[in-house]
């Protein structure tokens, strides 16, 4: 070894209770067989350190199950050796989801770790490593100063070979660490006098623990894989590696003059692209016979307009001088089933009958919680049928109206793909809805428009109210995934579209090859009905901007 090189080990272990959604008795095998053996054998390798990625939903369940593993995690947290990570409440899809919902999870994570004495650090990894371009203004507000995503993720916008990645990136005013290339766990990487390697980046629970979370019978503890964990640590160190944390490693290579490389430009996204296509795996591709991606999405949509109302009413009625204190907890309770609503797990890798039931029970649940709050704050203050503003917060008697008309056409083209829709077409002004109603007649079905050129406006998820023009020749994908929160994509400066969430909450496909923008599922039987809406506006990016947030992100919902 060069008398100049330094040699870290890092280890990034991401623990899910949701691995398996709605089946209760794995979230037990989770924690009695896979993080608490880790635990112990952290306690007796205490020169062992390590990031530990867990929900505020995780640390809940210890909270209120296990009350000795919390002790033991407390411990390894105050001593330095475990590196605790808590970026969300529910292991949530957060890009498909307004960024006011990772701020309830942020609200619900910091009451948690302050009630069981636990400091998170300053590391933003979320599940699936999802990513987007506003992450770092979010990571900023909440005080995370270090960004872990996947090699992967960024091999998909900039082809970047696994021998040339850096130890350390600056985006947008925070750091970011690339995790390890496919074939790289364990393989060190190199720049200058610096070799630093993964020797696990992903789910921990598979760390020393054999079978499938998914097995009730099969998923034990292994001895096999604790020795050979303990083999690993061992040779790592004999070999000169430290066993750091990221803030450690990135701490000491800015100390030791280390000069950040300047990231590209990326967008929405999740850790291994070339398999799920981003978001679209989650928002629109079905693989398994219950899956129910779009549904699901949609239904979450509508349950968070009615905890968005019941909060709204909360608030109206206390400036009224209308007490509510005692409803406040309500409104918590809702907004827990739906951030657990907006868990990822119940779409995406074949979810099964349980995990989908997930989903929609607990926006059930958001909502049954919501409507109950509705309903005392109107018999409170005297209210009968009502429009409450989540967005201004006014609340008004009467009952909501568009004032749509039926026309015969569009101002833009509609290409109808692998279906026989029932269309309807209607119009207010300058805005044209557009209501399909479809079943499957082809793997891929729904509706394509033509894209116009190059340059697409959308605003990037956790930045709903802020529109960027993103140029897609700069990067090197043929095409790209969107989640769309607030449901705006602008074709040009007068012409924009609005998906709303409520009915169609979709990934959009923008392909650079077709020159086309589409709203397209994937692999649905052909016995699935969808029933679709569509937003088209003819005006200007700042109105278009202001529909979509009143569609998608802060609703006027009748109660």
């Amino acid at each position: 070894m060069r008398a100049c090189e330094l040699k870290y080990a890092l280890g990034l272990l991401h623990f899910n209770l949701e691995f398996v959604a709605g089946v209760e008795a794995t979230y037990h095998l989770n924690v009695r067989e896979s993080l608490e053996p880790l635990l112990d054998l952290l306690a007796e390798t205490p020169w062992w350190k390590v990031d530990l990625e867990l929900q505020g939903f995780y640390v809940e369940f210890l909270e209120a199950r296990y009350p000795e593993v919390l002790d033991k995690l407390r411990r390894l947290v105050r001593r330095g050796q475990v590196e605790l990570i808590v970026t969300h409440y529910s292991d949530q899809i957060y890009l498909a989801y307004p960024e006011y919902d990772m701020e309830k999870s942020q609200e619900l994570v910091g009451e948690i770790l302050e009630r069981n004495g636990l400091e998170r650090s300053r590391v933003f990894f979320t599940q699936e490593n999802f990513f987007t371009p506003a992450a770092p203004k979010f990571m900023e507000k909440h005080g995370f100063e270090v960004a872990l995503i996947d090699y992967r993720y960024y091999n998909y916008f900039h082809r970047t070979k696994p021998d040339l990645v850096k130890p350390l990136y600056y985006y947008k005013g925070v750091h970011v660490l690339v995790g390890p290339p496919p074939q790289y766990t364990l393989q060190p990487l190199s720049c200058n006098c610096l070799r630093w390697l993964w020797y696990w980046y992903g789910d921990g629970e598979h760390l020393l623990a054999e079978g499938s979370p998914y097995s009730l019978l099969d998923f034990r503890c292994s001895g096999r894989r604790r020795e050979r964990m303990r083999m690993i640590l061992n040779e790592l160190r004999d070999s000169g590696y430290r066993l750091v944390t990221v803030s450690e490693f990135v701490s000491e290579l800015l100390e030791r003059g280390c000069k950040p490389t300047a990231m590209g430009e990326v967008l929405e996204g999740a850790w291994n692209m070339p398999a799920n296509d981003g978001v679209y795996l989650w928002m629109g591709r079905y693989r398994s016979y219950w899956e129910m991606d779009v549904q699901v999405r949609s239904l979450s949509y509508k349950s968070r307009k009615y905890v968005l109302a019941a909060e709204t009413l909360v608030n109206y009625a206390e400036r009224e001088g209308e007490p509510t204190s005692d409803l406040v907890d309500y409104v918590k309770l809702a907004w827990k089933h739906q951030l657990r609503a907006e868990c990822s797990d119940p779409t995406g890798w074949s979810p099964l009958l349980p995990e989908v039931g997930y989903a929609v029970n607990n926006a059930y649940l958001a909502e049954y919680y919501a409507r109950l709050v509705i309903g005392e704050v109107k018999r409170r203050i005297g209210l009968e049928r009502v429009v409450v503003d989540t967005m201004t917060g006014r609340v008004e008697e009467g009952v909501l109206e568009e004032g749509l008309v039926k026309v015969e056409a569009l101002p833009i083209k509609l290409e109808f793909v692998g279906c026989e829709p029932e269309v309807e077409y209607l119009r207010s002004g300058e805005e044209y809805v557009v209501r399909m109603r479809f079943r499957p007649k082809a793997e891929v079905a729904g509706v394509k428009v033509p894209l116009i050129h190059s340059l697409v406006s959308y605003s990037h998820s956790l930045n709903d109210e802020e529109v960027e023009t993103v140029n897609l020749d700069k990067f090197d994908f043929n095409h790209i995934y969107l989640p769309l929160p607030n449901g705006l994509i602008s074709l040009d400066e007068r012409m924009h579209l609005v998906k709303v969430n409520e009915k169609m909450h979709v990934a959009v496909r923008v392909d650079k090859i077709e020159r086309s923008i589409g709203f397209l599922v994937e692999g649905a039987p052909s016995y699935m009905e969808f029933d679709w809406e569509l937003r088209v506006l003819r005006t200007s990016l700042e109105e278009a901007l202001r529909r979509a947030l009143e569609i998608n992100v802060w609703p006027r919902v009748q109660v």
